[in-house]
């Protein structure tokens, strides 16, 4: 409690010396450990005070807590992996709520980290330019798996998620379609290509009024674009002839 490490380091030795049964002296030095950031031999306190608990009966409620520490070093040496392990043993010893929660933070930090790690442009550019090639041979199952890839690798990519858009029109799945699209706009709200895309994709959901819209919020960013201008001008003879066929 005063902070004086190597005298309590020394006091649990002598301790232990005392009584090599009892797993809370091993404990304490892997608590000493922890507070002084020497998480290697913190880690190895705790594996030799669930081992002594093991041998001598100890409560599941301390084995776990050691369990507990350990995955709170492994943390902050940054493996996550080995830490949610340890949570998991942990748990098995001895059910606490912590520790579950502490478990679900640490999984959402490695989910987290895992696609950070994940990203790369180059390798995202491969995946796009593979889909292409699907894409132009109408192979468009495996055009969808190229984007998608390419999506993992580079989600702030507006042009690819452009891409996977038209791919996921051509095997029918509109609603993921314009999720992605409108995903594209969110990332460039300026990217004319997109919004002639979601136009295209509101006249095969015969969302026509929308489809007009983003025709319109297109050509505001580019009043040349063939795209835009030509999707316009379809949707407005479509809503046009739908309106004059109307019964009373």
């Amino acid at each position: 409690k005063s902070k004086k490490f190597d005298e309590a380091l020394a006091a649990y030795d002598e301790a232990i010396n005392l009584d090599p049964t009892n797993m809370t002296f091993v404990s304490n030095k892997a608590a000493v450990y922890f507070t002084t950031k020497k998480y290697d031999e913190c880690i190895a306190a705790c594996d030799q005070a669930v081992e002594v608990g093991n041998e001598n009966c100890a409560p599941f409620e301390d084995r776990a807590k050691a369990l507990t520490r350990a995955a709170k070093a492994y943390q902050k040496k940054g493996d996550l992996g080995k830490a949610i392990e340890y949570c998991q043993k942990s748990l098995l010893e001895n059910h606490d709520n912590a520790t579950k929660r502490l478990m679900k933070t640490m999984e959402l930090q490695k989910k987290q980290a895992d696609t950070l790690a994940y990203q790369d442009d180059d390798k995202a550019e491969e995946a796009k330019q593979e889909g292409n090639k699907f894409f132009r041979e109408k192979d468009f199952g495996k055009a969808v798996n190229c984007y998608e890839e390419a999506v993992k690798r580079a989600p702030k990519n507006a042009t690819i998620r452009n891409n996977l858009a038209a791919a996921l029109c051509k095997i029918m799945d509109f609603n993921g379609a314009k999720r992605e699209i409108e995903v594209a706009l969110d990332l460039d709200e300026k990217y004319v290509k997109a919004w002639a895309r979601k136009g295209d994709i509101e006249v095969l959901m015969k969302e026509n009024h929308k489809a007009m819209e983003s025709y319109k919020k297109g050509l505001e960013l580019d009043s040349t674009n063939a795209a835009c201008k030509e999707g316009l001008k379809k949707v407005t003879a479509m809503i046009n002839y739908g309106q004059a066929n109307m019964t009373e």
